[in-house]
Formats: C-alpha cells, structure tokens, sequence
C-alpha cells in the first residue's frame, strides 16, 4: 500500500498502479489493495464498491488518488455493451467521474 499524508490538504493520497486494472473486477482488487493494503477490500462489484465509500470498509472520502500509467485502464475498460445492458460503456470515465462525485480527488499524471 503506497500512501502519502498530505500535511496541507489533511487527507491520504494513494498511489493506484493502473498497468494491471484491464477490466472493472481487476479495477476492485486494485484500488482495494491501494487503499487497505495486499488482499485489501473496498467492494467487489458496483454495488458493493459504492457501499464502502460510506464507511467501515477503510478509507472514507475525502482523499486523493493519483491513477498512475491510467492510460492502460482507459484503453481497456471500454466495452461496446453496457455491463447492464444497453448501450456501449466507457467504464473508466465512468469509474473516475463517480469517485469525483463522491469526494474523491483523481489525478491523471
């Protein structure tokens, strides 16, 4: 788990390796690992994920994660279905927008 305190803005930044996140399931372990160490949880699906940001499955906004090598997710998780059905999905700007909704500060070095 690579996380900083940032004195200034009083809140963690976690570092998120994005070479390995190709899909929403490898997206989960990722950023629960970043976020509550090796074999950390924050959520195993939509759902759940969105549960957690509430409290008691670790860190809770506001905080700031820096996405690094992003581009790799953001090639990836592109489907031509939405994973609900429907029409096609951009499932990494979705992912980056509803963590901004939810108080999280995402960079992309």
């Amino acid at each position: 788990m690579d996380q900083t305190l940032d004195p200034d803005a009083q809140h963690r930044i976690y570092q998120l390796d994005g070479r390995y996140v190709t899909d929403l399931p490898g997206f989960h372990l990722a950023f629960g690992e970043v976020v509550n160490g090796p074999g950390g949880y924050y959520g195993a699906g939509y759902f759940w994920f969105w549960e957690c940001f509430k409290g008691g499955a670790g860190a809770v906004p506001p905080f700031t994660v820096v996405w690094n090598e992003w581009q790799v997710p953001a090639a990836r998780m592109r489907y031509p279905y939405h994973p609900a059905g429907g029409s096609p999905s951009d499932c990494f700007t979705m992912m980056v927008d509803n963590l901004r909704e939810v108080g999280v500060e995402v960079v992309l070095p």
